[in-house]
């Protein structure tokens, strides 16, 4: 479809995005996503369980655009330390969701 308007140079040409949309919503799978949905939430209630040092700088980390160097700017903790407990809020994550995302990652997000 070409639609000119008063200016000859404009010319809108239908591309047919919108039949490449309307496959991609068709392909949306609702339970795989409140299974994501699912493991979001059950991270930062594994974060919430864990020292107060630990879910701030997971939480800081993760929920703003700031970088480990930026946060060692704005707080003067070193980088080591930032690193350090990043990794092993990272493992200690790792472990307790472990099955849950593989069922995720297999298409069985009911079992979630």
């Amino acid at each position: 479809m070409v639609r000119t308007f008063q200016n000859k140079k404009d010319l809108m040409v239908y591309t047919g995005d919108m039949v490449e949309y309307d496959i991609a919503e068709e392909e949306y799978d609702l339970i795989q996503a409140q299974g994501f949905e699912k493991i979001i939430d059950k991270v930062w209630d594994i974060m919430k369980d864990q020292h107060w040092y630990d879910h701030k700088m997971f939480e800081i980390y993760h929920t703003t655009n700031m970088s480990m160097r930026d946060i060692e700017k704005e707080t003067g903790i070193s980088l080591f330390s930032i690193f350090d407990t990043l990794r092993k809020s990272k493992e200690y994550v790792h472990e307790k969701i472990k099955e849950d995302y593989e069922d995720y990652q297999n298409g069985e997000s009911e079992r979630i």
